[in-house]
C-alpha cells in the first residue's frame, strides 16, 4: 500500500488545510473547518485505507 503524509488541524484533526503566504514569519496554515491559523500542524504518515476511513468518518472533511 502506498504511504501519504497528510497534514492535520491541531485543532479539529481536519484534513481540509491550505497553505497562506506569511512572508516573513515563515509557514502558517489556515484550517477550512474551524478556522485555525497557524504554523503548527500534525504531519500523519496514513495509508490508503486510512485515508479512506478519514474521508467516510464525520471527523475529517475531504
Amino acid at each position: 500500500m502506498k504511504i501519504k503524509t497528510v497534514l492535520l488541524c491541531p485543532n479539529c484533526g481536519s484534513a481540509d488545510l491550505y497553505y497562506e503566504n506569511a512572508m516573513i514569519t515563515g509557514v502558517v496554515y489556515h484550517c477550512k473547518k474551524c478556522d485555525y491559523i497557524g504554523p503548527v500542524v500534525i504531519e500523519e504518515d496514513l495509508d490508503e485505507a486510512d485515508i479512506e476511513q478519514m474521508k467516510n468518518s464525520k471527523k475529517v472533511v475531504k
